[in-house]
């Protein structure tokens, strides 16, 4: 196996709801910085109960599988990768309507949910 190289715009998404005034994920954990956004732009009546919240982020990597080859003498080296991701842009979606939220709200999810973006799959076909 060769060495994967990836550099990509990639998509992450998770459904967002209003409850009680309050915003909450698809853990049901709030989202306070959405609070505000989602009653100041009278989301409920543009987006309805119920939103996507998607964050664009570049993926940037590589992944060596190693090599087992050479005998006693030269070993080879073991598996190594490197995976970065970095925030793009942040929104809140519906069918009809895309709203961009402002980059320090965008940051701000991001560290919220970067473990999660990490965890997602991602398109590492090489370039």
């Amino acid at each position: 196996m060769k060495r994967r190289t990836w550099d990509r715009v990639q998509q992450w998404a998770i459904t967002v709801y209003i409850e009680g005034g309050e915003v909450f994920d698809d853990n049901d954990e709030r989202v306070p910085e959405l609070d505000a956004i989602w009653e100041d732009l009278q989301l409920a009546d543009k987006i309805g109960e119920v939103g996507e919240l998607t964050i664009d982020f570049r993926a940037r990597g590589w992944s060596d599988p190693g090599s087992k080859y050479g005998g006693p003498q030269n070993v080879g080296w073991p598996p190594e990768d490197c995976d970065e991701r970095f925030p793009l842009q942040a929104s809140l979606e519906s069918d009809t309507l895309v709203v961009r939220l402002d980059d320090d709200v965008r940051d701000e999810l991001y560290g919220r949910y970067e473990s999660r973006v990490y965890d997602a799959e991602i398109d590492d076909i090489d370039d």
